[in-house]
């Protein structure tokens, strides 16, 4: 999935994660994600309504920024 964001000039990757399931959201910061509802934290800033960061009650979402990759021509 990150290979083909990347790719595809994507910024960032986005997922919800079930609050509690600390397994999970430790394997996710391990990968690089951060907790969006941070204002500090990458690819977000404090009040600016990103899209799909939106969430559910109960649910953490994390976000991972994205460097593209540039196709070699």
């Amino acid at each position: 999935m990150e290979a083909w964001a990347r790719r595809t000039g994507r910024t960032s990757l986005r997922l919800a994660v079930l609050e509690g399931n600390t397994p999970a959201e430790a394997l996710y910061r391990r990968n690089g994600f951060t907790d969006a509802e941070r204002p500090d934290a990458p690819g977000r800033s404090a009040g600016d309504g990103a899209p799909g960061a939106e969430q559910a009650v109960g649910e953490r979402v994390m976000v991972k920024r994205l460097v593209p990759v540039v196709p070699e021509r």
